[in-house]
């Protein structure tokens, strides 16, 4: 089963426990100035929870083999008052690692992140779907990727950094010997 990010909501008029939900997020788009809310209130948008790939480099031991079932763990939550419902976001997974593994912080991450140094484009054969990823250097060394959608939130200045970097400007008209049209000269 993969991860999927859920608010638990409570409704008005509905103070029980028992009476809130966990709805994903597209459920909430008439409540989307209460989310945004909350994650201002929180430090940024959660990251969508993904399957993280493995680096070959870090499978240099072997791990030991384990018996019986993982135990099962989950992120703190935060509540969140509003004017209709309180939301908390957690991230349920029924598989989740049991190794400890290094994740981004909550919130912003300008003044956690080096710089972004490549964005790659990946489309689906199938489909021919787009899907921009960036990889991110972080202070402390660690390289990750992350979607760019994802960036755009948590460190919009670095991605621009990396955008003003990579821009390619092409020549005036005049340089390349060709005439400009004067607007003035031109009747409406």
């Amino acid at each position: 089963m993969g991860k999927v990010l859920k608010y638990e909501v409570k409704w008005v008029d509905y103070p029980d426990k028992k009476d809130h939900t966990w709805e994903p997020e597209e459920n909430l788009e008439t409540a989307y100035e209460s989310l945004e809310a909350y994650w201002k209130k929180i430090g940024g948008r959660p990251e969508p929870p993904s399957r993280k790939r493995k680096s070959v480099a870090a499978k240099e031991t072997p791990e030991p083999k384990r018996r019986g079932r993982k135990p099962r763990q989950s992120l703190p939550s935060h509540a969140k008052n509003k004017s209709n419902a309180d939301i908390k976001s957690e991230t349920r997974d029924s598989d989740v690692e049991t190794h400890e593994e290094w994740t981004p912080p909550n919130g912003s991450w300008e003044d956690h992140v080096l710089n972004v140094d490549v964005i790659e484009d990946n489309r689906d054969p199938t489909t021919a779907e787009r899907s921009l990823y960036a990889y991110v250097i972080w202070h402390h060394g660690k390289k990750t990727r992350h979607p760019i959608n994802t960036l755009r939130y948590k460190c919009p200045q670095k991605l621009l950094s990396y955008y003003e970097q990579h821009l390619v400007f092409k020549s005036t008209a005049s340089d390349d010997g060709v005439e400009g049209v004067n607007p003035e000269s031109i009747e409406a």
